[in-house]
């Protein structure tokens, strides 16, 4: 931040402190957004002949 913020003003600096702060925060939201579509599974057994038994973890969005 040093060499990038040499010969802002304050007002510029914060201007550049807020851009950047966005900047992380989109990356975040990105991957908050799809951790939980990654996460997603479903898995069946077949416990006997007649029994099937389902296991499964659904993003948010889909479970409701």
């Amino acid at each position: 931040m040093r060499a990038e913020s040499s010969g802002l003003t304050a007002d510029e600096v914060l201007k550049w402190a807020r851009r950047m702060r966005d900047q992380d925060d989109e990356a975040g939201t990105a991957v908050r957004e799809k951790q939980p579509r990654d996460d997603r599974c479903i898995k069946v057994y077949r416990i006997n002949s007649r029994t099937v038994r389902l296991n499964g973890l659904f993003a948010p969005e889909h479970g409701e």
